[in-house]
Formats: structure tokens, sequence, C-alpha cells
């Protein structure tokens, strides 16, 4: 979009400047085109700067800001009871910002389930590590 605004802008100052701002009509009347010259100048000021915008937003990279809440529960089943004997929850809630486009790229997608695949396994491990000690203390 930047390149295509910049380059109207400079076909519009090279027809601006291809007018000159006087010129014969048919009768032999001299006319004034100072105003349409002045249009095309105008003009082609305003695609420059419009270009220009988008070029430099163009040029930022693409961040993907990704708010990630999950709770997965634990059950403990003591198999001579027959009955669930310790229950608990694992809550994970994380913001994290990511280089690039999340929706654009498959690739990306991938990498952020990998990353929070992670995350959920180490927070998982984290409490039946205390479930475990738990367990310990009550045998």
């Amino acid at each position: 979009m930047g390149a295509t605004f910049l380059g109207c802008g400079l076909l519009y100052h090279i027809v601006g400047a291809n007018f000159s701002s006087k010129t014969t009509n048919e009768y032999g009347e001299t006319e004034s085109n100072s105003g349409l010259k002045t249009f095309f100048q105008v003009a082609g000021f305003g695609m420059d700067l419009t270009g220009l915008g988008f070029l430099i937003a163009g040029s930022k990279e693409a961040e993907s800001v990704i708010n990630f809440e999950g709770i997965y529960n634990i059950y403990i089943y003591d198999t001579q009871a027959k009955e669930i004997i310790y229950k608990d929850a694992v809550t994970l809630n994380s913001t994290d910002t990511f280089i690039g486009s999340y929706l654009l790229y498959k690739e990306s997608q991938s990498a952020v389930s990998v990353y929070y695949a992670k995350l959920i396994c180490n927070e998982v491990l984290k409490k039946y590590d205390k479930i475990n000690q738990w367990l310990d203390t009550k045998s």
C-alpha cells in the first residue's frame, strides 16, 4: 500500500509539473491553470505522506499477545477403597507477547502450542510432586 501511494504521489507530481500556469483556449484567450496545477501538487504531497505512513507502519514487525487460561483437575483414586481420595486443580494463567503473526503462519501456531503444552506439563508435574509428598506422609 505504501509503495502504491508513493507511486501515485510521484505520478501526480509529474502531471502537476507538466501543467503550465497559463494556457490559451480555442478563442485565443489566456486562461490560468494554477488551480489545477496546485491540485495535482497538493494531492501528490498528500499521497506521498500517506504512502510514507504505510511504509513506516509496515516496517514494524508483527506482534501477537496471547492470554492463556487453563484449569486442569487431578484426581487420586484409591483402587482398594474404590474411591477418590484426593482432588485438586492446577490453574495456569499466562499472558505472553510473541514476535510474529499467530494467525498467518501454521509454524507460529505450532510453536505457541508447544510452548503452552510445556507450561502445562511443568505445572502438573509440580502439583504431582506435592501430591506425592502428601501421600508419603499419609502412609
